[in-house]
């Protein structure tokens, strides 16, 4: 295979480069192969199944078998990954036939062999050998991977979306919580979580990633832990939908004070009902979806973020939003804005006349 066809023909240059967000590097690993004349979408062709025969999919696991193999990757991982990717494709959330344009990305990390001649006694052995030595036939690792792989890949398009990663080290928590609310423990499968959302669903565009995941809800088909995650706003504005939340919370406390920051609400309001109907104008990750950023200074806000966390800090210092990065980030730029407030806030609390006031009020 090596000697066929090399990464740097597959996957040329880098994708191009966000601020902040993922930089996708050409990892001749995450190539998944398509066989000359395996089925596959033709452009502009999304989700749609894709039938293939016995024959033409053990090719295919054959072909990335051999190719995540000779890569370093050991045996049954390997087997492992190739299965998912033989999986996306009859899914329909990988093509070799899409186009760059249409995904919005430099390249297509699904690529297909055409005029190469795959030597049918190398690859049967190949296939074989998958087929003896890691796959059983009542395989449980197999069973549970074809029963759970829609929710793995909704949690993929969930912190692809708020994370702007693939995988981090430091997002394998995150992966964990969440699979552990639908019921899965990537480390039951035989794969790492690294393994999993990079060698083994890394082929699937982030346009086709977040359609699937809308499909699936409306469907039903995903964990109820996915659907309520589906209006999360994505990284790059979340910070503004934590402010909003925050403000209406404060707002029912000390009407008062958020009303002498009136227009600056309003401007959040209209900034918020903006992105979500325009998500991805947020996203730090735009250029993913082919649209431009849509650009708002969150310094205008900074005052009035640390209002809302000198507030918190007094109040709720352990709840979700108090320790919001994307809040705290902001918030940074008016530091002493902040702690006034937190000490006006202290001492308010503790009067009387907020205090009697506060319970006729309830």
């Amino acid at each position: 295979m090596d000697q066929l066809l090399l990464d740097t023909d597959v996957n040329g240059f880098a994708e191009r480069d966000l601020s902040g967000g993922e930089f996708l590097q050409p990892t001749g690993n995450n190539t998944v192969f398509f066989q000359d004349g395996c089925p596959s979408l033709a452009t502009g062709q999304y989700l749609q199944a894709v039938v293939m025969t016995r024959a033409e999919a053990s090719t295919m696991l054959a072909i990335n078998y051999a190719r995540l193999v000779a890569g370093g990757l050991p045996s049954v991982p390997a087997s492992r990954i190739a299965f998912i990717r033989v999986m996306l494709a009859q899914k329909g959330l990988i093509s070799p036939r899409w186009t760059t344009d249409e995904l919005s990305t430099r390249y297509n990390e699904s690529v297909q062999l055409n005029n190469v001649v795959v030597p049918a006694d190398e690859y049967g052995a190949v296939a074989q050998i998958v087929a003896l030595n890691s796959w059983g036939a009542a395989d449980a690792v197999k069973i549970a991977l074809k029963a759970n792989l829609t929710d793995i890949i909704c949690t993929l398009a969930f912190v692809f979306r708020t994370r702007a990663h693939h995988y981090k080290p430091d997002l394998e928590i995150v992966y964990t919580r969440i699979l552990g609310r639908c019921g899965i423990a990537i480390a039951d499968l035989s794969i790492t979580c690294e393994q999993m959302f990079t060698l083994a669903l890394h082929a699937i565009p982030p346009i086709v990633l977040d359609l699937f995941w809308d499909r699936c809800r409306l469907q039903g088909h995903c964990s109820g832990a996915l659907n309520k995650r589906w209006t999360s706003a994505p990284a790059g504005s979340a910070a503004l939908f934590a402010i909003r939340t925050g403000l209406r919370d404060l707002t029912m406390m000390f009407p008062a004070i958020i009303a002498k920051h009136e227009a600056i609400a309003l401007a959040l309001d209209a900034e918020c009902d903006y992105l979500e109907n325009h998500r991805w104008e947020g996203s730090i990750n735009h250029n993913y979806y082919g649209v431009p950023r849509h650009a708002f200074d969150e310094n205008l806000l900074s005052g009035i973020i640390s209002l809302l966390l000198g507030s918190l800090n007094q109040f709720a210092p352990n709840s979700n939003l108090a320790n919001s990065p994307s809040l705290i980030r902001v918030g940074q730029n008016a530091p002493l804005t902040q702690a006034v407030i937190g000490t006006i806030m202290r001492q308010i609390v503790r009067s009387e006349a907020f205090v009697t006031k506060y319970i006729e009020s309830v």
